[in-house]
C-alpha cells in the first residue's frame, strides 16, 4: 500500500539518483525501481539481491539464484502485471528493452525515469515492454 506522502519520497529517491554514481548491485537500474517502490510502500522486493552482484553478469546470475530466473519474473512474482501499457500509472515499476537488456524504471506520468551509467534518463511510457501495479 502507497504511503501517504508517496510521491515526494519517489521524487527524493529520483533526484538523488541524478547525482550518486551507478554501480551495479547497489545503484543499478533494478534496484533504482527498487528503492522507488520501498520508499512509496516500505516493501523492498529487491532485498535479497542488494550488495549480492558487482556486474551485468553476476546481476543475471543473482536473479537466478535469489529471484525468479529474469527481472520480468521476479517482477511478476511480487507485484500484478498490468495487461496492458495504456493502464500504467505514476509509481508504477516498468520494464524498458535496451541494448544490454531488460531494464527497470519508475512511471512519472508519461515518461519513465530509468536509473543508468548517465544518471536517470527519461523515455515515453509507450515503449515500456512490460508494466508492475505499485499499490
Amino acid at each position: 500500500m502507497r504511503l501517504d506522502d508517496w510521491a515526494s519520497k519517489m521524487n527524493e529517491v529520483i533526484d538523488k539518483a541524478r547525482t550518486t554514481p551507478f554501480e551495479w548491485g547497489v545503484s543499478d537500474c533494478a534496484l533504482f525501481a527498487a528503492d522507488c517502490v520501498k520508499a512509496m510502500t516500505g516493501f523492498d522486493w529487491a532485498e535479497p539481491f542488494r550488495g549480492r552482484y558487482k556486474t551485468p553478469r553476476g546481476s543475471l546470475l543473482a536473479l537466478k539464484k535469489y529471484g525468479n530466473g529474469s527481472l520480468e519474473k521476479t517482477m511478476d512474482a511480487s507485484f500484478e502485471r498490468h495487461s496492458k501499457i495504456a493502464l500504467t500509472r505514476r509509481g508504477d515499476v516498468v520494464a524498458m528493452d535496451n541494448p544490454a537488456g531488460v531494464c527497470l524504471g519508475i512511471c512519472v506520468g508519461s515518461i519513465v525515469a530509468v536509473r543508468s551509467e548517465k544518471g536517470v534518463e527519461f523515455f515515453p511510457v509507450k515503449q515500456a515492454i512490460a508494466s508492475w501495479r505499485v499499490d
